[in-house]
């Protein structure tokens, strides 16, 4: 059976309570969220256990690509699991199945924090691949926001 889970593991230059509001405000998730290249349009963000969150991501060239998924745990600042569930419709005109996202927050001292995103559930490599180099991005975009 092939590993289908992205484990992402980076270090920011801020407090963990920073990189934790980064994550549970939808302002600052619209400024970070999706890869390079493209604007995160959140139409819906309620980051508390049970709440749902709705996010469009649109490229340059006019291609939207709706997200969205609901939060299991918020244990302010140290972790969030939330499902992600693309809307577009696949191929064969089926919606893609859920996968899982978990990020842990760790202090590493009072101006680092290390976050491991592990995503988990993606459908194959090529899946895999793809959301792999989508959050490497996200992060980089992350990162500016903590220079």
């Amino acid at each position: 059976m092939e590993n289908t889970t992205v484990k992402i593991i980076k270090v920011f230059n801020t407090s963990i309570e920073n990189v934790f509001e980064a994550w549970t405000s939808s302002e600052q998730v619209a400024e970070w969220y999706g890869p390079e290249g493209m604007i995160s349009d959140v139409r819906e963000m309620d980051a508390i256990e049970g709440g749902v969150y709705n996010i469009t991501m649109k490229s340059v060239d006019g291609s939207a690509h709706g997200l969205r998924g609901k939060y299991r745990t918020v244990e302010s600042p140290n972790k969030i699991i939330m499902t992600w569930q693309w809307e577009n419709l696949d191929a064969s005109g089926m919606m893609p199945p859920e996968s899982l996202v978990t990020v842990d927050f760790r202090v590493l001292d009072e101006d680092r924090t290390e976050v491991t995103l592990t995503h988990a559930g993606l459908l194959n490599e090529e899946d895999k691949k793809a959301h792999e180099e989508g959050w490497n991005s996200s992060f980089k975009k992350l990162g500016e926001l903590f220079p």
